[in-house]
Formats: structure tokens, C-alpha cells, sequence
């Protein structure tokens, strides 16, 4: 059982709890984001779906640190920078929730990943290092 709420949603009426539950734990525990919800003065209290949610522009992910408020990045995903000079760079806590969501969603699509040899070409950063070990472990295929 999976301790993510993501993982929990089943249903339209689940899935706008989860969004709004998340939603309102970010703009309290994300500085970034807390601060940006007050300059366009929106109260989180007073959103009541998840489609009146406000996203943070992506501008953000390329000149400021986002994370939750007293937690360190396990990884940090960087983007190629293709359309900016810039690139903008995802701050993970936690890339348990990563591995865990790629394993759920592997194994309900093409069924136990121990019986899969995956071959990739991945730039392999030390950082992304052990996210990718990590799912290589996973498998007992004799390919591996």
C-alpha cells in the first residue's frame, strides 16, 4: 500500500480531493509557490477545483529553487534548455514517488518488469545515477 495520495485516486470526485489536498499542501510548504499565489492574489482556500488551480510558469523552474520548504534534493532533473537559454531544473525530494509511479504504470501496461532486459541510452548524471540503478535492479531478465 502505497503511502502517495496520488496512488489513491479512482474517480473524478478522488481525483479533485487529491489535487486540491496537494494543491493547498504546496502553497503552504512551498515558498516559490506561496509567494507567487500572493502576487496574483489567489487564496488557496478559496479554490475549489482543481481546474482553478494556478500553475507555476515555467520561468520559475529556470531562475528559482522549487521544493518543499526544509527538504534537500535527492536528484535534480535538468531540461535541455532547447527553447530557452536557461534550463529550467525540477528539484526531487523524493524519487521514491518517481520510481513508484513509473513501476505502477510499467506493470499495468506490459506486465512484471523482472521478466524485461531494459536498454536505454540515457546521459547518466552522478545525480540520476541511483533513480536508474534503481529500476535496473528491479529486473531479473538474463539480458541484464
Amino acid at each position: 500500500m502505497s503511502t502517495y495520495p496520488c496512488f489513491s485516486i479512482t474517480d473524478e470526485a478522488s481525483f479533485q480531493e487529491v489535487a486540491l489536498q496537494v494543491f493547498r499542501d504546496q502553497s503552504k510548504h512551498v515558498k516559490v509557490y506561496r509567494n507567487y499565489l500572493e502576487a496574483i492574489q489567489v487564496d488557496p482556500l478559496t479554490v475549489g477545483r482543481w481546474e482553478d488551480i494556478p500553475y507555476l510558469p515555467i520561468e520559475f523552474f529556470r531562475t528559482r529553487e522549487v521544493i518543499k520548504d526544509g527538504l534537500n534534493a535527492e536528484v535534480i532533473f535538468q531540461s535541455s534548455g532547447s527553447t530557452s537559454s536557461q534550463s529550467s531544473k525540477h528539484f526531487v525530494a523524493d524519487t521514491a514517488l518517481y520510481i513508484e509511479s513509473f513501476m505502477r504504470e510499467f506493470t499495468q501496461t506490459y506486465g512484471d518488469i523482472s521478466q524485461y532486459a531494459l536498454l536505454a541510452l540515457v546521459a547518466i548524471l552522478f545525480a540520476k545515477r541511483r533513480f536508474v540503478i534503481s529500476l535496473h535492479d528491479r529486473s531479473s531478465h538474463p539480458a541484464k
